[in-house]
């Protein structure tokens, strides 16, 4: 009887990760951000990821630059497994600036002055530039927010009404004349702050109870 020894190698086994699990574009949040996660799809151990030389603790809560970030996901070799990683760029992008029209105002009354619109507001609470207005109307306005290295850009349109305002007289001088009017049925003339009128007392009823048309 004959026996024979043979060696037989068996070669570890590829691990293999899949990353496409992993947010690979992100929009800018002021904070940290969850990048997703990664799998072993063939392997033994656990996955590793690094930012540079910085190992990252909790997917959840990654702090990220804006622009590329390169990520690099490894698993060490095991009994039966190679040593295997991934490298990928994360992109972290401008968010949009976004207008909220919901508080605004959108009736005013006519100052003379430029208008102030009230309840004009965004996301980043950036001071916003519009087209003035400083006449009775309705006018559309055109809103802007410029963007900056976290934000893009932005633009809204919308309508206001500006309404005529009243006509306010101060009769403090037009009363302080006829009150030391006598009636005589004729006109007299009454010099008032906005300019002269022509005030006819009507009758004495009318001039006993200082009633005038002008």
């Amino acid at each position: 009887k004959a026996e024979t020894t043979v060696t037989v190698i068996v070669d570890k086994a590829d691990s293999i990760i899949d990353i496409s699990g992993i947010n690979k574009e992100l929009l800018y949040t002021g904070s940290t951000y969850n990048i997703g996660n990664a799998i072993l799809a063939q392997g033994a151990g656990t996955l590793v990821y690094k930012l540079g030389n910085v190992e990252i603790a909790d997917l959840e809560n990654v702090g990220l630059l804006m622009g590329e970030n390169t990520l690099t996901v490894y698993v060490d070799a095991s009994d039966n497994y190679n040593y295997a990683s991934e490298e990928l760029t994360i992109t972290v992008k401008k968010a949009q600036t976004v207008f909220d029209l919901s508080q605004l105002v959108t009736e005013y009354t006519y100052t003379g002055e430029v208008i102030e619109l009230v309840g004009l507001s965004n996301n980043r609470q950036a001071l916003a530039t519009y087209t003035e207005v400083t006449t009775a109307g309705k006018h559309t306005i055109t809103a802007r927010v410029e963007g900056n290295e976290f934000y893009e850009a932005a633009e809204v349109t919308f309508d206001i009404v500006v309404d005529k305002a009243k006509t306010q007289f101060d009769l403090t001088e037009l009363n302080a004349h006829i009150a030391n009017l006598v009636y005589d049925g004729t006109e007299h003339n009454v010099i008032y702050v906005n300019g002269e009128y022509l005030v006819t007392f009507k009758d004495a009823a009318d001039a006993d109870g200082r009633v005038i048309e002008y």
